[in-house]
């Protein structure tokens, strides 16, 4: 066999995040270097003539990927071209089955070989999909305008050389090849920690540049495949603490991200047993400063919380002394957060069956909130206080003794200088009205006519359970006293003193 790869993952990830294209291919094919200088002379033909036999290669045996002069010339097509994906996924899920059995059998004698093997497929698979991310990303050019007499043939010619490809299925397959290699052993393939983490950030870092973009995040099965992917890396393969750094700056620079990330917490707290990852993250974020002038953060922050306050509002109630932090936050944007934060933690211990025994004062805690926030200095944060409160009003449990509390802060609210608050405020009291909690026995309408009648009835029936009168003792003989059956009066003797 041709001489194998002298491969150091971590000397060409030096290489490859600095520049990719200063990776060094020295044994890359000799018609690929000619055109080193000028990718345009690359044709389909002479790629094809040169990926031809690294395919049939790879195909009988996934070890082929190590010959020399075809990983370098796979290296080299990758700085100018994205297609080789199904080649490099279709090795390393093949090399996957391949270590499975092997694990399976207890064989040690190859395992540093597919250590190295699994480390250059993942490195290709990671050069790969960023390739075709920066593909996606760049904006098609403006149509140039036909010279006279180009037909439609010399359209469809520049159609295909520079038209739109659709790689969702193919980096759905690899995401699931990624899977397939993290399920096996690894701690049985790489014996150090460093190791580990090296080959699992080659794929989790391919994993978030699919999420920063918002068309990728949009498709369902992506963003499952993506999550799929995470929730593995964190559970079975320590990838906790680098998924909280991620996590956190992805909140701060993409703000489409916000939801999905609170879903994702949420898939990992319930599906994967792994409630750790969000409680670390709401610490963080309870225990963050944001700048006075970042809009941005605290918006991307909020909805955050908000989301996974309603998929997993447990999650969010362990952490919830922390995040109140923020209501002295200067960003009202994190105060309506929180508000909202106490609005669906209210709702979610009201539908319980089983409570607690701080129930109570976990209820009045967020109750409390919600009524302070009735002065907050800024208007938006006033009027979130009273929408959290429509919607509590519309719950099972009618909490009447603050209904009468909020009754006087809505009415005290029709006096705000705020218009929008002076709405809210009539809208609350209208939803006072409507769900009040004496409509369950006897209707929503307090006529008085009706009730006057039901209290009669009531008096009729309460009437009728008195016992009846002992005879002798009624009314008209009460003044009667029969003489002798009294006893003679004491006389007292004059010389008493």
């Amino acid at each position: 066999m041709e001489d194998r790869i002298q491969f150091d993952i971590n000397e060409s990830l030096k290489h490859y995040l600095s520049d990719p294209a200063s990776v060094p291919t020295p044994d890359a094919d000799p018609e690929l270097l000619d055109c080193e200088t000028d990718p345009d002379q690359l044709s389909s033909a002479l790629i094809d003539n040169i990926l031809n036999p690294i395919v049939d290669a790879v195909a009988e045996n996934p070890d082929g990927l190590a010959r020399s002069s075809f990983f370098d010339t796979l290296q080299f097509l990758l700085k100018s071209l994205s297609k080789l994906l199904d080649l490099i996924v279709s090795g390393l899920s093949v090399e996957a089955d391949i270590i499975h059995g092997e694990l399976e059998s207890d064989e040690q004698d190859g395992i540093q070989h597919h250590k190295q093997l699994l480390e250059m497929y993942g490195f290709l698979l990671q050069w790969a999909l960023s390739a075709v991310e920066v593909k996606a990303s760049e904006k098609p050019a403006e149509p140039v305008p036909a010279r006279r007499g180009a037909g439609k043939s010399a359209r469809s010619k520049g159609n295909a050389k520079d038209g739109n490809w659709d790689w969702t299925a193919q980096i759905q397959i690899s995401m699931e090849t990624m899977c397939k290699v993290m399920k096996l052993k690894l701690s049985r393939i790489f014996l150090t920690t460093s190791d580990r983490d090296t080959f699992i950030n080659l794929f989790t870092r391919s994993i978030y540049l699919i999420l920063e973009s918002e068309q990728r995040v949009k498709s369902m099965n992506i963003r499952m495949h993506a999550f799929k992917v995470l929730c593995i890396a964190v559970k079975h393969h320590g990838h906790a603490f680098g998924a909280q750094t991620s996590i956190v700056q992805s909140l701060t620079y993409f703000e489409h991200l916000s939801e999905p990330m609170a879903e994702f917490l949420h898939i990992l707290a319930e599906q994967y047993d792994y409630p750790q990852l969000s409680d670390e993250i709401l610490k963080e974020l309870g225990n963050k400063e944001f700048n006075s002038n970042d809009t941005r953060g605290p918006k991307s922050v909020s909805a955050f919380i908000v989301k996974l306050s309603e998929l997993t509002p447990r999650l969010i109630i362990k952490q919830m002394t922390l995040l109140a932090k923020q209501l002295d936050s200067e960003s009202y944007t994190l105060r309506c957060a929180v508000i909202e934060v106490c609005g669906n933690l209210i709702a979610d211990l009201s539908r319980q069956e089983e409570r607690s025994d701080n129930y109570k004062t976990q209820i009045n805690a967020f109750f409390d909130v919600l009524e302070e926030r009735f002065l907050d200095i800024n208007p938006y944060c006033r009027c979130r206080a009273i929408q959290v409160y429509m919607r509590i009003c519309d719950l099972e449990q009618k909490f009447p003794k603050r209904r009468q509390a909020v009754a006087e802060l809505a009415a005290r609210s029709l006096e705000d200088k705020s218009s929008n608050v002076r709405r809210n405020a009539i809208r609350l009291l209208a939803k006072l009205v409507s769900t009040h909690p004496f409509s369950v026995m006897h209707g929503g309408q307090l006529s008085h006519k009706e009730w006057t009648a039901r209290l009669d009835t009531v008096d009729a029936e309460l009437n009728a359970l008195r016992p009846p009168e002992t005879p002798g003792f009624d009314g008209a003989d009460a003044s009667h006293v029969d003489s002798a059956l009294l006893d003679d009066a004491t006389q007292m003797p004059e010389d008493s003193p």
